[in-house]
């Protein structure tokens, strides 16, 4: 992060130490053993490597700060074997897991670096999300773009070609994927399915969902309470379960 015309520091930071072990490790078989800082602070490996570390970065592959970032050419250009790791990197840090979702979820401030994630990750036949974007408005937090992959045979060639090398999220997409029982909902089909059945019926629990179209009750309650948050669906209990009608229904 640079804080000034003549700082160009190199930071990282990860709480999967691993992880900040491997970064360090790359530099220093690029750079050397050129001088540099470690310390952990609130769970996290943080690691600083001095500013001529920044200025040779940034000669290669250009300014990556606030507006400016980008993925570089030379990744975008290179082969599929180099987009697959570059894509692991971004992923092991601005990725994240939704068990409950039935998907994966990356979100970053820069648009153009959203946008690029999406076409490398359709050189390995992925079908990613459309962009979407959170505004913080009258907050001190910047705009954020994100998208998701869902669909199990879309995670499963994420985890095939590119995967997780952060150890926590590469247990979550392992669970995930023995958890996504069907050929496989995109993000958001799950809903409108769970909707539909609701529609046809009169009266239907969780554990008849669950069976129906066999996902986890855990993404089935998750999905039926946006659709009562929403008053598209009604509900009453009976020895403790929930029985959900179409909102027509008087319950």
């Amino acid at each position: 992060m640079r804080r000034k015309d003549t700082d160009m520091t190199v930071y990282y930071a990860n709480t999967d130490i691993p992880l900040a072990e491997r970064f360090t490790k790359d530099i220093l078989n690029i750079f050397s053993e050129v001088s540099h800082t470690e310390y952990e602070y609130l769970g996290a490996k943080i690691v600083i490597f001095p500013s001529i570390v920044g200025f040779l970065l940034t000669k290669f592959f250009g300014e990556q700060q606030n507006e400016s970032k980008h993925i570089p050419e030379i990744i975008l250009n290179s082969d599929k074997e180099i987009q697959a790791i570059f894509l692991r990197s971004i992923y092991d840090d601005e990725g994240s897991i939704s068990i409950a979702s039935n998907c994966i979820l990356i979100k970053m401030t820069s648009r153009i670096v959203i946008e690029d994630c999406r076409k490398l990750l359709k050189n390995f036949d992925i079908k990613p999300g459309k962009i979407k974007f959170k505004d913080h408005q009258g907050t001190n937090e910047k705009r954020v773009y994100y998208f998701y992959l869902s669909g199990k045979p879309d995670l499963e060639k994420f985890k095939k070609h590119i995967n997780f090398e952060h150890s926590v999220k590469s247990k979550q997409l392992i669970k995930l994927l023995s958890n996504y029982k069907m050929a496989g909902f995109k993000h958001g089909e799950a809903r409108q399915q769970i909707f539909e059945q609701i529609q046809v019926g009169n009266g239907i629990t969780v554990k008849e969902l669950s069976k129906k179209l066999r996902m986890p009750p855990s993404a089935i309650r998750m999905h039926t309470r946006k659709l009562k948050n929403k008053n598209l669906i009604k509900t009453i209990k009976s020895n403790r379960e929930e029985i959900f009608f179409k909102s027509g229904i008087q319950t």
